[in-house]
């Protein structure tokens, strides 16, 4: 991934292996949800109860918020394992939910209109979003696995004119899995910034690992493998602002 801001390491538990299928005739998945994946974004809102794991929850009434300020050039980035094949990409285009206390956030934050889509750092393609929907809405692509990034680059602003950042309340992204692939479900943790994030690693892989010998010897395999890619994502470059989700 190029330069990341805040981040969340998605890993994967519950591990089985994918039946070997066709790219072409596979069913589609939600790879953040199947695989070891990592999403990063360019900035995080300055509140605690707003965290940049919420973009992929699987909840409408949360949301990853920018930055204050943060609306046009705002990111997402995403990396999925290299052999799966992206086929749709979903999201909303704001922060979805109608709450008690603060009244519709949709409609008070900004709702993103446009999106520049891009594929292994180039430019693909300009994406239009319907920003009076606040469900999630579908971008239909044909990409290999690797890294995507989605940037704001026109936006609706809100009414509430001191809430002036980038929402989005869920991301997805869909494809197909390479025969043989490693799935699981997302487990989610408290986040952690950059300095506390290689202790705080080493910590649940020393936890992961001790119980891999009392389990079957296929499993336990497998689950190394996934210990070993959540060691991949501890050595990632990160900057200061990080944020990691174990």
């Amino acid at each position: 991934m190029g330069t990341l801001g805040a981040g969340v390491v998605i890993a994967a538990t519950l591990v089985v292996l994918a039946s070997p299928a066709r790219a072409d005739d596979a069913p589609l998945v939600n790879l953040l949800t199947s695989v070891p994946s990592t999403i990063a974004v360019s900035s995080t809102v300055d509140n605690v109860k707003i965290r940049p794991e919420h973009i992929a929850d699987g909840k409408l009434e949360t949301a990853w918020n920018a930055a204050t300020g943060q609306i046009l050039g705002a990111w997402v980035e995403v990396r999925v394992p290299a052999g799966t094949h992206i086929k749709q990409i979903k999201l909303t285009p704001g922060f979805s939910v109608v709450d008690k206390k603060h009244g519709d956030l949709f409609t008070k934050n900004a709702r993103i209109k446009k999106l520049r889509l891009y594929h292994a750092g180039r430019p693909i393609k300009d994406i239009t979003l319907d920003a009076t929907r606040r469900d999630l809405q579908t971008i239909d692509v044909a990409l290999t696995g690797g890294d995507l990034r989605l940037e704001v680059i026109a936006a609706e602003p809100g009414s509430k004119k001191t809430w002036r950042e980038a929402c989005i309340s869920e991301l997805e992204v869909w494809g197909t899995l390479a025969a043989g692939t490693i799935v699981g479900r997302m487990r989610a943790g408290r986040s952690l910034r950059r300095g506390q994030a290689p202790p705080a690693a080493r910590a649940v892989l020393r936890v992961d690992r001790r119980g891999l010998a009392q389990r079957r010897p296929r499993q336990a395999r497998d689950e190394r493998q996934v210990a070993d890619r959540l060691l991949e994502m501890e050595r990632l470059a990160l900057p200061e602002s990080v944020t990691v989700l174990r």
